[in-house]
């Protein structure tokens, strides 16, 4: 089954990631912090492993996420993947505007990227396009 790698602010999870995660779960394995990490695991451990272990990076894009060390880190983590393996990155823009994006990271601004404005429903279906064409 393919998995999708979820990196995103904690600040976003109630409004938007939450929802998506639960939409995108009914067709993929999806490596979600509240799903694989438990008491006790080693955080940097758990991170690395589910980066590595899945075929797309999901990274949720917004001012709370470009203020975090880890979100970050996943970032490089997903770009150095990429590199090596050709895992793909499919950014999402939450209250972001391409202005703000290119001021973070100009090489993300670059990239087609669905917006949180969308919805749900039609970023799944986007989500899906994109795995869909890659097979």
């Amino acid at each position: 089954m393919i998995k999708i790698f979820i990196s995103h602010a904690s600040e976003d999870k109630a409004e938007f990631v939450r929802p998506l995660v639960s939409e995108i779960s009914k067709l993929y394995d999806v490596w979600y912090d509240e799903f694989n990490l438990n008491l006790g695991d080693s955080l940097l451990q758990s991170i690395q492993k589910g980066l590595i272990e899945s075929d797309y990076g999901l990274v949720v894009l917004s001012p709370n996420f470009f203020k975090k060390h880890w979100t970050q880190a996943e970032l490089d983590g997903l770009f150095s993947l990429e590199i090596a393996t050709g895992k793909k990155i499919i950014p999402i823009w939450h209250q972001l505007t391409f202005e703000d994006v290119a001021k973070e990271s100009p090489i993300l601004a670059g990239r087609l990227a669905a917006n949180s404005s969308a919805g749900i429903s039609t970023i799944a279906r986007q989500i899906e396009s994109v795995v869909s064409s890659d097979r």
